[in-house]
């Protein structure tokens, strides 16, 4: 992962900072999205496939994040 491939040894938590500024876009997408599955009183498949599709997306984003830290 992000904090496995740190060559520079950096803090873990300075590469998940860089990580999620990074993807912002996408880490917020998620996080609205749970928020919202939290509210909401009915939870469908449609709910969960669009989480899974979130989460893809974000993890696409990311793939090779391991070449740049």
């Amino acid at each position: 992962g992000i904090v496995a491939a740190n060559p520079n040894k950096s803090s873990t938590s300075a590469v998940i900072t860089r990580w999620v500024e990074e993807h912002q876009v996408q880490v917020d997408r998620w996080m609205k999205l749970q928020s919202q599955m939290k509210l909401s009183n009915v939870l469908d498949s449609a709910v969960f496939t669009v989480g899974i599709r979130e989460l893809l997306d974000l993890a696409q984003s990311s793939q090779g994040a391991s070449k740049k830290f």
